[in-house]
């Protein structure tokens, strides 16, 4: 009897510590050389478990086409779930990058209370400005 408490004991501690951690993660990561990406069209998601929503990541300039503007202009991602009908739209980050190529500009942005499914990004700047960025960094729940 001993043995069958210490053996539930033991599966209810491990319950307890192991659930906050019950969360998932996506890596991402983009280069963008004109106004617009769309993770919708090009079939990129990120299937993540319902909770916070946290995005975090680096946006940089990695090079200029000709006759770039003065300082980039920001970039916003734009983060959407996958549903029947029209898309819902949890939010965005707007992330200047700097005219220093590959100095990186780091961002973090929370979304409460998501629920689970297929994420995707749409990234967009108003014009194209001749610089041209990627970035990088990871999506999760909690």
């Amino acid at each position: 009897m001993k043995k069958i408490i210490g053996g539930l004991f033991f599966i209810f501690t491990f319950m307890i510590f192991t659930l906050p951690v019950m969360a998932n993660s996506s890596s991402w990561n983009f280069t963008m050389d004109l106004e617009k990406l769309d993770g919708e069209k090009n079939k990129v998601y990120h299937q993540m478990t319902a909770g916070d929503l946290i995005i975090s990541g680096d946006v940089w300039t990695y090079s200029t086409d000709h006759g770039p503007a003065k300082n980039p202009v920001a970039v916003r991602i734009w983060i959407y779930q996958s549903v029947k009908g029209i898309d819902r739209n949890v939010g965005s980050v707007m992330v200047t990058p700097t005219n220093k190529l590959n100095q990186k500009i780091h961002f973090e942005k929370l979304f409460r209370k998501q629920q689970s499914g297929k994420y995707y990004f749409y990234i967009f700047k108003l014009k194209n400005d001749c610089w041209n960025v990627k970035g990088a960094g990871t999506l999760k729940t909690k």
